[in-house]
């Protein structure tokens, strides 16, 4: 029997860019089992019995944000909303629990917020 969770994370990329936004930025992440299965509902591995949490932590290791990832739609698939942050270089935490079986796993990620294009702000 597998003794982890395997996290990948989607979105944002790994050292890859966001574009800063008012309401915020999706986390996508991908969930599996350390033996490869996939997590699903109605499945045995119930992705909603999970406790999966996104924490983005700014320089020096500042905690800055988190938001909770929730089952999309298509198999071992989560996402969330993390609130808006400010133009920076940033670190993610993903952090996936399944506290029936102690299953566990967690996965870290550097990405950039960048603001928004010139012309695209409201005045």
């Amino acid at each position: 029997m597998t003794s982890y969770l395997c996290i990948q994370v989607q979105r944002p990329a790994d050292r890859g860019t966001v574009e800063q936004q008012p309401g915020g930025f999706e986390i996508a992440v991908l969930i599996n089992l350390g033996c490869g299965c996939p997590v699903g509902r109605g499945g045995k591995w119930e992705p909603d019995a999970f406790r999966v949490m996104a924490r983005a932590f700014g320089p020096g290791g500042v905690f800055q944000a988190e938001t909770e990832l929730r089952p999309a739609g298509f198999v071992s698939e989560l996402k969330g909303v993390m609130p808006p942050l400010m133009p920076g270089e940033y670190e993610l935490e993903v952090e996936a629990l399944d506290p029936q079986t102690g299953l566990a796993g967690r996965k870290w990620t550097r990405f950039r917020v960048v603001p928004p294009p010139e012309g695209s702000r409201k005045a």
